[in-house]
């Protein structure tokens, strides 16, 4: 999507200009400009898109026989055309050099034809419109640039808008506007453009802008040109209201043109341009076409619409040709930037973007890496504070520290380590064993052959020993107790003791078991 667009109207008297600037919503409108060209001034000769000039020399020999060649001279530069001038100094005023500019060429200097074809696809329409206009134009094809719009398309084939202009036309146009460093995006039809200007619908519509020496129609359907024409009379030849017969009348036989080639009949007609001002001329028209007429309303700029500047009808065809630098594809309509005239992006304009594009990527680069090297050191500073709090906490909690070993992170982590790991080996043996009596019962009776019964007497468990007295059946059951606890290495120097025999024949016996903490006894 363009940065910004301009629509320039290079009218006969005045120049109009429509500025729009680019969004992520559309477009929004800037300004609109208007400016008087010096009538005094006027050369038809060097209008934008008029004949061309012949010098006097020209003039007395045009095909050069009596001329030297050594003696050739380089023809005079024309002097600027008024309307020429007075674009120059509104596209000063604008100060966009990189703007998009659309422009037109007159609709009276360009043939329009609605044509059908019985097929609707896109390569066999681009291959045969050409042949099929050849036989309503006495020009040959080499000589005009001819471009086209799809109206509709269906099943039974499709319905087509061209326009062409001959291409010295062309020429004509961008040598003028070269001269003020213009090299417009696009070039129009101007009455077919103001179709953009109508909001879509069903109906068909005839706008009419009403100009100072001309009138522009342009029958529009579902926001597409049906049919254009250009009338040379225009609000200049209002006077009383008796006056407007002739321009009526011209208006009536064009609508009624329109109607016979083809296109709809006409729902409403519309006024724009400097003329419709004039308010009676909305009844006048409405009682000799006996249709409704009413002003066109221009759309709203869809982007800050409370604050954009709003168009006057004068600046209807200006806009319309702004519209056309932000339309879609298949809204773009007739363009006769064709073949040798085709738009090429300047290529200086494509140097100096990728110069700025590299100087801000290197901008970037730079910035990152300062970036980089201030949040190193950002970071730099956090991890020393945060090992200066490591060591004061070290050194608060544990004061029997030496200063020196907790000099590094690593140093103070590791005594940290060492003091946690001596304060819970305290606190453990502070505790105690962690076995209750039971457990340690349940965990002796485990432990003996389960094929021995033994009758406990006697079960002792404190911090220093644990020990059993019981009865047994033998000296054997004895040994076998005996071995038993000792294979259980929580027990380990279990010893038996006082095995005597009872008057009823069984053998008792005593274990004591030494008990120690397994921190003691790793240690």
């Amino acid at each position: 999507m363009p940065s910004y667009v301009i629509g320039l109207d290079l009218g006969s008297s005045t120049v109009k200009a429509a500025v729009l600037k680019g969004s992520f919503r559309g477009y929004e409108v800037e300004d609109f400009l208007s400016l008087e060209a010096e009538e005094e001034e006027l050369d038809p000769a060097v209008e934008p898109g008029g004949p061309a000039q012949l010098s006097p020399r020209d003039e007395a020999d045009p095909e050069g026989d009596d001329a030297d060649d050594d003696e050739l001279q380089e023809p005079e530069e024309r002097p600027e055309s008024p309307q020429v001038a007075a674009a120059r100094k509104v596209l000063t005023a604008i100060g966009r050099p990189q703007a998009v500019v659309v422009v037109a060429v007159p609709a009276g200097r360009a043939s329009a034809w609605r044509v059908e074809l019985p097929f609707a696809d896109k390569k066999r329409v681009a291959q045969s419109i050409g042949f099929e206009l050849e036989n309503y134009v006495p020009w040959d094809l080499d000589d005009v640039v001819l471009d086209y719009q799809v109206l509709e398309a269906d099943s039974d084939g499709s319905r087509i808008f061209a326009a062409m202009v001959p291409r010295e036309r062309v020429a004509e146009l961008l040598s003028s506007l070269k001269r003020l460093d213009v090299d417009p995006r696009y070039i129009a039809v101007d009455a077919a453009e103001l179709a953009r200007l109508v909001p879509v619908s069903e109906e068909s519509e005839a706008v009419l802008d009403i100009g100072a020496s001309r009138t522009l129609v342009c029958v529009v359907r579902e926001g597409r040109p049906l049919w254009i024409r250009s009338l040379d009379v225009g609000a200049d030849s209002f006077g009383d209201i008796g006056d407007v017969g002739p321009w009526m009348m011209q208006v009536r036989a064009s609508l009624i043109a329109a109607e016979e080639s083809g296109a709809p009949t006409i729902d409403a007609v519309l006024l724009t341009g400097g003329g419709s001002r004039r308010e009676d001329l909305y009844e006048l028209l409405a009682d000799d076409l006996g249709v409704d007429v009413e002003a066109l309303e221009l759309p709203d700029s869809p982007v800050n619409p409370d604050m954009a500047p709003r168009p006057e009808p004068e600046h209807a065809l200006a806009y319309a040709l702004a519209l056309k630098g932000f339309a879609a594809r298949d809204r773009l309509g007739a363009d006769l930037r064709k073949g040798e005239f085709n738009w090429k992006a300047d290529s200086r304009l494509y140097t100096r973007l990728a110069m700025f594009g590299l100087a801000a990527l290197l901008l970037l680069c730079v910035g990152f890496v300062a970036m980089h090297f201030v949040k190193l050191g950002e970071l730099q500073g956090r991890l020393e504070a945060a090992d200066a709090r490591l060591a004061s906490t070290v050194l608060g909690a544990f004061p029997h520290v030496s200063p020196t070993q907790v000099s590094t992170p690593d140093g103070a982590v590791q005594v940290m380590q060492e003091q946690v790991t001596g304060v819970q080996w305290r606190v453990e043996a502070l505790e105690g064993h962690t076995q209750t009596p039971l457990e340690l019962l349940k965990e002796l009776s485990d432990t003996v052959p389960s094929a021995i019964t033994v009758d406990l007497d006697e079960f002792l468990a404190n911090d220093e020993m644990i020990r059993i007295r019981g009865t047994t059946d033998s000296f054997g059951s004895v040994d076998r107790i005996e071995a038993a606890i000792l294979g259980n290495p929580k027990f380990a120097g279990a010893k038996k003791s006082d095995v005597n025999k009872a008057r009823d024949g069984k053998m008792r016996f005593v274990v004591t078991i030494p008990r120690e903490l397994e921190e003691e006894v790793g240690g």
